[in-house]
């Protein structure tokens, strides 16, 4: 039974060796140092902006939430005020004439304006 040792120390060996090792690294499947840092560096950056996007989307969805709360804070001022107005008119007897009429609390609280 022959040995293979001779086969693969040889030059013919060494030869099909460095072979494989570019074919591997040519399909992508050998990388150097360097290509490992540069895809580090890029996933990092990568994970970075990610999390600054998901900080800027949480502060617009409360922008938005706020948005929300203060429009119907502003609806109910406005209907307080539209019922202000119809009992002036309705106290006033005819639109000519202006009745004095003591000021009405509106049942609005902190939460009602967000705070």
């Amino acid at each position: 039974m022959q040995s293979w040792l001779p086969y693969i120390t040889g030059s013919g060996g060494a030869l099909a060796v460095m072979a494989a090792g570019l074919y591997l690294f040519l399909a992508g499947k050998l990388h150097s140092d360097r290509e490992f840092s540069k895809a580090e560096t890029d996933s990092a950056r990568k994970d970075e902006v990610i999390e600054r996007l998901q900080e800027a989307l949480a502060l617009e969805r409360q922008r938005s939430n706020d948005v929300a709360q203060a429009g119907a804070v502003t609806n109910q001022l406005i209907g307080a005020l539209t019922t202000l107005a119809a009992e002036h008119r309705d106290a006033a007897g005819s639109p000519g004439v202006r009745a004095v009429l003591p000021a009405v609390p509106l049942d609005l609280t902190g939460k009602d304006a967000g705070l």
